[in-house]
């Protein structure tokens, strides 16, 4: 990590030179760029190059694609982490899922720090939004390099699992240790609701964080946490600025593109825009849909060929953080704390949005057991490909009614990957083990 925050200080001056013009005509000295003001701070969040990028070897790794010809054609690294190799980088020295995430943290730091060096009252309005954003980034960052590179949270034991490096400044030379989950979890809450006082309601472009994107993350952070009270309560903060949900029957599935672009600030269900991280494993012929996911989708089920093209089965759906995420957070929330009618009216008014007029039969008292698990497929059948079932399974597994064992097959053998089994939790890049960090168990 240390290496790459040195490499990232050093082009700072690149990225920052293509993110503002105006900005680099008022230094004379071009060698000696730092960003020192509110507009310059701005500029460095507003760079997609660095930000709204998620990690996206947990989607290869999880249950929803499949890969046929022994997975011939991928590249080794998208291949071990498809079959859960145990030396799944072999020499590979750049880790983009752990890079990205890390690019996204010192630049943030980097804001943090000199907001510190800047009057408040110049602009007191500009000064908490962009402070605000920096907190938010920052934590999305290190909510996503947890969900790979540190064990699943566990209630019981997240005080003594390792997390992993949360540098809180840009110094390089503040090198910090692996803490543990629990540290994290509660740093990434403690920086989320200060961010959430200082956002606006919502953001002028959706690359942006609002109020009603971090109180969305807030929902999905607790979620992660199995904190289901809070869960619970930041999804109806974040509902209670935005509840809108797309019509499916109001959408052509023959277009290109049968949803509104989010960018700038269309899709009115995403509240904050994040791509994830381009593999050619999503484009290859090889590669497939889980049937298991795909036959999912009963008759009137309108989401089937709206995700998926009809003429090759790849995904087209949307990314970031969205409200049909948050409604399925609170009806599952609210599941398993007794709230079951309340969870009834999220599960059905999602679904009466995604079936053919008339065709969904909504539910109507179900038993608590029986509505969990139905919430539960539909977060599986809904939010698809977006970086979130991994986090999931990790969560779930911990559960024996939810449980589940993962499968490959390569060369006529049966590859497995048990509950809570260790490959679930994927190894530091070498190049960070030192200064008595330890690699994680594989």
């Amino acid at each position: 990590m240390r290496k790459i925050f040195i490499i990232m200080g050093v082009s700072l001056f690149i990225l920052f030179a293509g993110c503002e013009k105006d900005f680099l005509d008022k230094k004379p000295n071009k060698a000696l760029l730092v960003p020192t003001t509110l507009n310059d701070f701005q500029a460095l969040l507003d760079n997609n190059i660095v930000f709204n990028v998620s990690p996206a070897l947990n989607i290869i790794a999880g249950d929803e694609y499949t890969v046929t010809n022994n997975g011939a054609g991928l590249n080794a690294l998208q291949s071990n982490t498809y079959y859960w190799a145990d030396d799944i980088y072999q020499a590979a020295t750049a880790i983009t899922d752990w890079d990205i995430p890390y690019k996204q943290i010192f630049y943030a730091n980097i804001v943090l720090d000199g907001l510190g060096k800047i009057d408040r009252n110049i602009n007191p309005v500009q000064y908490d939004n962009i402070k605000g954003s920096a907190l938010f980034v920052r934590s999305f960052a290190f909510y996503n390099l947890a969900q790979l590179f540190a064990q699943p949270y566990s209630p019981a034991s997240a005080n003594t699992t390792p997390a992993i490096p949360m540098p809180l400044f840009s110094d390089v030379n503040k090198r910090p240790g692996r803490g543990n989950l629990q540290q994290l979890y509660a740093q990434l809450s403690a920086d989320l609701k200060i961010a959430v006082e200082l956002l606006p309601a919502t953001s002028q472009f959706k690359t942006r964080p609002s109020k009603w994107g971090c109180l969305s993350f807030l929902a999905r952070v607790y979620l992660t946490i199995q904190d289901y009270q809070n869960a619970f309560e930041f999804a109806e903060k974040s509902l209670a600025i935005n509840k809108d949900l797309l019509d499916y029957n109001n959408l052509d599935a023959n277009a290109a593109n049968p949803f509104p672009n989010t960018l700038p600030n269309g899709n009115l269900e995403v509240s904050y825009h994040s791509e994830n991280i381009s593999y050619a494993f999503v484009r290859s012929a090889i590669v497939k849909f889980n049937t298991d996911l795909t036959n999912s989708y009963v008759q009137g089920d309108l989401r089937k060929n709206m995700f998926f093209i009809p003429s090759n089965g790849r995904f087209r759906g949307y990314v970031g953080i969205a409200n049909d995420e948050v409604y399925l957070i609170r009806a599952e929330s609210a599941c398993r704390l007794g709230k079951l009618e309340l969870a009834e009216q999220d599960l059905n008014f999602l679904l009466t949005k995604r079936y053919k007029t008339n065709t969904y039969v909504p539910t109507n008292g179900m038993e608590q057991t029986d509505l969990l698990k139905r919430i539960l497929l539909e977060r599986k059948k809904e939010l698809v490909a977006r970086g979130l079932r991994w986090t999931d399974l990790r969560r779930l597994n911990q559960d024996p009614l939810t449980a589940i064992t993962l499968q490959r097959k390569r060369d006529q053998v049966d590859i497995l990957l048990a509950p809570n089994g260790l490959k679930y939790t994927f190894p530091l890049p070498n190049t960070e083990l030192m200064d008595g960090i330890e690699q994680n168990p594989r």
